[in-house]
């Protein structure tokens, strides 16, 4: 993987995707899918734990950089005045010749290269790539750890609502109950007890309707805080009704007996846990502090050093005004108290507890997407199920509705019918809502982008 391609990469997509594409949204259609999608990666991309990652991004590169540049040059400048006494003079014949300088001054430069550290600084670079890399797969992973956020809080307020839509409509068949109920008192085929009855139960989905809306309420704002928005930008209601429910949830219905969805697709998503971003970040961990324990073999090995000195000097005797010097140093540290052997033991049992963390990780990987698969699965069949106890209490809650209005059957039988119905459409939406978190979660244990033009192309993956 090349580095600075990565790092170019990383600033494109920042300028780009983030400091232009959503620079205005005016004139755009709340109903498209796109601006929806634009938005929602504006939001999630200024999270502070995605723009936290980012910077640990950049962190690593310019500390990769800094372990490169100690097999850089280093070019040093100097000066030095000072003042000797006495000054020694020596006569030879006419003239006096000064051995030193009760006013010495020298300036110069001095360059210092490492040539050679016998594997030491090449270990930690090596750590320093890894570790880059690492944060680079980091931050894909929190982007995506993020979107999962968004779907799981989305499919919450998604629940709240049609909780809403069903108090509503309980609201509205309560009310029609209520006069059809009077209506009958009125001719004296019901007792007064019954009519009685029916305005505690209109009264009761009212109550009902109020806690509703509430909980609504309450969904809502947990998903605008994780956003760090508010309404006026992001319409939560006009998300669900023209994206959620238009392009998700009405897609999926009974076809022949049968849902359309294609269960061989979810079966061929079967990355292998070892694969996944999530375990890949934690094994570059432990293969950074392998490199780590490497370069503590060569702390004390050999270093070879380049010096290079110009000196400008005062003169004394018969030396000229200036020195240039090159020298080639080789030096070792014989003993270090086993400082080297201890850091490294640290090192080790550190890497240690981080593969037993790997495995396990592995395992609950496999476990989970194992989980969600059957989830999916039983999501499916319950759909099946729910769809055709729909229509049963359709018919039946029409059958009721008549004899009632004629006094053929009393008012129990007329709620319970219902109330059944609207529960069927509650339960019926709410597996709906299971069936396509479930499929999000499928997605996100096999690395697919859950951004929502990718996941919109996966869902039609799965739709007939």
């Amino acid at each position: 993987m090349n580095l600075r391609f990565l790092l170019f990469i990383l600033i494109i997509f920042n300028i780009i995707f983030v400091n232009f594409s959503f620079a205005s949204d005016d004139g755009t259609n709340d109903n498209d899918y796109n601006y929806y999608s634009n938005l929602v990666f504006r939001l999630i991309y200024n999270i502070p734990e995605v723009r936290k990652v980012n910077n640990e991004l950049y962190e690593a590169y310019y500390d990769l950089k800094l372990a490169y540049s100690q097999y850089g040059i280093n070019l040093d400048a100097y000066y030095n005045y000072g003042y000797n006494q006495p000054t020694v003079k020596i006569n030879i014949g006419p003239n006096t010749i000064n051995i030193s300088n009760d006013f010495p001054y020298n300036y110069g430069l001095k360059l210092t290269k490492l040539l050679y550290s016998f594997n030491f600084v090449e270990n930690i670079i090596i750590s320093k790539q890894i570790n880059y890399y690492s944060k680079y797969l980091k931050f894909r992973q929190s982007l995506n750890d993020n979107y999962l956020k968004f779907y799981e809080l989305m499919a919450a307020a998604v629940k709240a609502k049609d909780f809403l839509d069903y108090t509503n409509n309980l609201i509205n068949y309560t009310n029609e109950f209520l006069k059809t109920s009077y209506n009958l008192y009125s001719v004296g085929i019901i007792p007064k007890l019954d009519y009685i009855k029916a305005q505690s139960v209109y009264q009761d989905s009212i109550t009902q309707n109020v806690l509703a809306q509430d909980n609504y309420k309450l969904a809502k704002q947990s998903l605008l805080a994780f956003l760090d928005t508010d309404e006026t930008s992001f319409n939560i209601d006009n998300f669900i009704s023209n994206i959620y429910k238009a392009n998700y949830q009405d897609k999926i219905y009974l076809k022949d007996q049968y849902i359309n969805i294609d269960l061989d697709f979810i079966n061929k998503l079967n990355k292998e846990s070892k694969e996944l971003l999530v375990a890949k970040i934690l094994y570059s961990s432990i293969e950074v502090l392998k490199y780590q324990a490497k370069s503590l073999d060569y702390q004390n090995a050999p270093k070879l050093l380049l010096t290079a000195t110009y000196d400008k000097h005062r003169p004394t005797g018969f030396s000229r005004d200036y020195t240039f010097n090159i020298n080639l140093s080789l030096s070792w540290k014989l003993f270090d108290s086993n400082n080297s052997y201890y850091s490294k033991q640290l090192v080790l049992q550190n890497i240690s507890s981080l593969y037993e963390d790997y495995k396990r990780l592995i395992i609950n990987l496999d476990l989970a997407k194992s989980n969600y698969k059957t989830k999916f699965i039983n999501n499916y069949n319950t759909l099946i199920s729910s769809y055709k106890t729909l229509n049963y209490q359709r018919e039946l809650f029409r059958i009721n509705k008549l004899r009632y209005e004629n006094g053929l059957s009393t008012y129990l039988e007329y709620l319970d019918a219902q109330n059944s119905l609207l529960q069927s459409e509650l339960n019926l939406n709410n597996i709906k809502s299971d069936l396509l978190l479930n499929y999000v979660y499928l997605l996100y244990y096999n690395d697919i982008d859950l951004s929502l033009n990718n996941f919109l192309n996966y869902f039609f993956k799965i739709v007939k």
